[in-house]
């Protein structure tokens, strides 16, 4: 038999858990398809022999209310953790030297991060026209605060989170804020003393460095899971979405899916397609093949996280900061390197501490196939050198995370266009994956708040119209 709902929500992920979320507690009939056997996607948190390492994720920044709100939701507001203050201090690795990201305009002046004419070229930026084309996010930092600001104070931290390459970024797609500061004042600088004087207060500052939970960040994720309870379905890969045309106002959409073995359906007045690009694909195919080619076109980067444990006795330096990231030029394989235990509390035993390093696929490193020892190798060869470690690892736990990030290339917009394109066409199918809206967490949770508005503003106006053609209705 085949079961009916009101929204299928495919993906188990931060995304398809809060929408899935939402649409419960709006008293909508849902159900959530994991096709992994846990849920939470990326983010993963490992607690083994006294260390707790994030596999995925290491914290959340809200940019809204949003995340903050999903936490209330869920009675986790008092499981915040909040970071160290000595992890204020992000490292930056120029000429072998770690030196502090400044942050502020007096630390700016005095840093030897950068060259004296570089901090004159920054002076320039207020001045500087806006760009009426879809630069890359290289062009876009180079032409706004100078070739070596960029190089040394903010590519470095580029790969960390988004693992591609900045003259292959738009930054229109990747840092639209960015992008609409220069539009709207003409000028970043301007347009952030502008959103200063007007106080925004969107985020509250108790949470503006961001923040995890005492447990990990699977703390969220297995908190949405226990609240959806029997609705969430683990082990179960969509295979095929149809859509019935002659009953558009009713149940238009069958998803079918395979569980332990069985082939199922299940019918639903809206889709939620909260996986990967690829994944999608091959899910809208028989609706639209153009846009299946559409997503299929949307590159993906690979990342591997490798977490070590140490006795403190065996790193000689201080580790005071949240960790550090190395320029283009002094990047081998690592791509950037955070210090756990420095960060959070109780992130390793005592006299002992957490370091996370992430590895990217630059200089030819292969991160889908190479084997973990060799990866965990190469981290530690680097890490050595620049941490001054001197004993081998007390513990280690390595993730690879294959085509996990989407790359918001140059013409990302123009492929956003024609998913909305898709969308306008099938009412009710909801493409919410990563490739949309941003990757950080508080991004795909506020994606989640928008999708699951435009859901339940459809459904009412679905059931409005159901309501006026049937037959009580009209003799009333």
């Amino acid at each position: 038999m085949t079961e009916s709902v009101d929204v299928l929500v495919i993906g188990g992920g931060i995304t398809g858990l809060s929408a899935a979320f939402l649409l419960q507690r709006n008293g909508l009939r849902v159900q959530l398809l994991s096709a992994e056997p846990r849920v939470g996607g990326s983010i993963q948190t490992i607690l083994e022999r006294g260390f707790l390492c994030e596999a995925g994720a290491t914290s959340v920044m809200p940019r809204g209310p949003e995340f903050l709100q999903l936490v209330d939701a869920c009675g986790l507001r008092d499981q915040i953790l909040l970071p160290s203050p000595r992890a204020r201090t992000i490292l930056l690795n120029r000429n072998g030297s770690l030196h502090p990201l400044p942050l502020d305009p007096l630390a700016f002046l005095r840093t030897t991060l950068f060259s004296r004419s570089a901090k004159f070229r920054l002076f320039r930026e207020p001045f500087i026209t806006r760009s009426s084309t879809d630069e890359s996010v290289a062009e876009f930092f180079v032409r706004r605060f100078g070739q070596e600001i960029f190089d040394y104070g903010i590519e470095p931290l580029l790969p960390g989170t988004l693992a591609g390459q900045a003259s292959r970024l738009s930054i229109r797609s990747t840092f639209p804020v960015l992008h609409a500061l220069e539009q709207q004042h003409g000028s970043v600088t301007r347009g952030l003393l502008h959103g200063w004087l007007h106080g925004n207060t969107s985020r509250p500052r108790t949470y503006a460095r961001g923040f995890t939970f005492e447990r990990g960040m699977e703390t969220v994720t297995n908190g949405l899971a226990a609240a959806l309870g029997s609705t969430c379905l683990t082990g179960a890969r969509a295979t095929g979405v149809s859509v019935d045309r002659n009953h558009p106002v009713t149940s238009p959409y069958t998803v079918s899916y395979d569980q332990d073995g069985s082939h199922r359906q299940v019918n639903a007045e809206a889709v939620v397609l909260a996986i990967p690009a690829y994944a999608a694909s091959d899910l809208v195919t028989t609706l639209s093949p153009s846009t299946a080619d559409v997503l299929r076109s949307i590159p993906y980067a690979s990342l591997m996280t490798i977490s070590f444990g140490f006795q403190r006795s065996d790193v000689r330096h201080p580790l005071d900061g949240f960790g550090y990231f190395l320029s283009a030029s002094e990047r081998r394989h690592l791509l950037g390197c955070f210090w756990n235990s420095s960060q959070y509390r109780d992130r390793a035993p005592r006299d002992h501490v957490a370091i996370s390093v992430f590895l990217g696929e630059s200089n030819g490193l292969e991160i889908a196939k190479i084997p973990e020892d060799q990866a965990a190798e190469l981290a530690l060869s680097e890490i050595s050198r620049t941490m001054q470690i001197q004993g081998k690892p007390v513990y280690l736990h390595s993730t690879r995370w294959a085509r996990s990030i989407p790359q918001y290339e140059i013409g990302h917009e123009r492929r956003m266009e024609q998913l909305r394109d898709f969308e306008t066409e099938y009412p009710g199918i909801i493409l919410a994956g990563s490739y949309r809206g941003g990757i950080s967490v508080g991004a795909r949770v506020a994606a989640a708040h928008r999708h699951t508005e435009i859901i339940i503003a459809r459904l009412g106006r679905t059931r409005s119209m159901r309501q006026s053609s049937s037959p009580i209705q009209r003799s009333a």
